[in-house]
């Protein structure tokens, strides 16, 4: 394991490059590896965007400080997660650093970038709805083909929202702690437990973290109706078959 190139006080800082498509859980990723690791990092602008702040007021408060703790004994290890090695969003390049890529599976992603787009940050709608949701899903075929060039090469991981979400999350956290190389202050299982939504959300209305559930969009007939017949791309090679249009 190769460590960046700076120091935390005197421990040396294990560094992680990260690549996510919008929506593909780069937010469950940021709470699971905050209840596993001494989180680092270095200043971003994005820290001060009052609307990416305010996402945290639709988690519940207790459940972030038990992801805040740690357990007695285990040695402090910096670690650092770079999400934007490339800019934010950005296709996937080899950076030689180990690098992790998170994946979700196409329909919902897009859908939930539709839905978080146009309840939360006031897009304006499309004149043509079906075009702007197939240059979405082109969009993200792009990343995947990106993604499994890097995916190709030594010191990655490819890490799935389905695995984190469900209940496959404390092996999936278990291998992210092997891939980073360092003891977890909490345990995994412990971990899964704390990210699942329905810990991890308040309850009541909310614009952000809004369902954490991939089949939200077979329940709602407008999208069922607005990608009918459209001509999406295959991901099968990144493992995510087509999307049966039913239950």
């Amino acid at each position: 394991m190769t460590t960046s190139e700076y120091f935390f006080g005197r421990v040396p800082t294990v560094r992680i490059d990260a690549f996510a498509f919008p929506r593909t859980g780069s937010h469950l990723f940021r709470y699971a590896t905050m209840g596993l690791f001494d989180l680092v990092s270095l200043p971003l602008d994005a820290r001060h965007n009052t609307e990416a702040a305010s996402r945290r007021d639709e988690l519940d408060p207790d459940v972030l400080y038990a992801l805040s703790t740690r357990e007695d004994g285990v040695p402090f290890s910096p670690v650092w997660f770079d999400m934007a090695p490339r800019g934010q969003h950005a296709d996937p390049e080899p950076t030689g650093h180990p690098t992790l890529i998170l994946a979700r599976s196409p329909m919902p992603t897009v859908y939930s970038l539709w839905r978080v787009g146009f309840t939360r940050w006031g897009w304006e709608m499309p004149a043509d709805p079906r075009a702007w949701v197939l240059r979405k899903f082109l969009r993200y075929r792009a990343f995947a083909d990106a993604a499994l060039r890097v995916l190709a090469g030594p010191s990655t991981l490819l890490l799935r929202f389905e695995d984190l979400a469900g209940d496959r999350a404390p092996d999936a956290l278990r291998s992210l702690v092997e891939f980073v190389g360092v003891t977890p202050k909490l345990r995994p299982s412990w971990v899964a437990r704390l990210i699942r939504f329905d810990t991890l959300t308040r309850p009541g209305q909310r614009t952000f973290h809004l369902a954490g559930d991939n089949l939200a969009w077979l329940r709602d007939q407008a999208w069922l109706d607005l990608i009918r017949g459209l001509d999406l791309p295959d991901f099968s090679d990144l493992g995510y078959p087509p999307e049966p249009l039913h239950a």
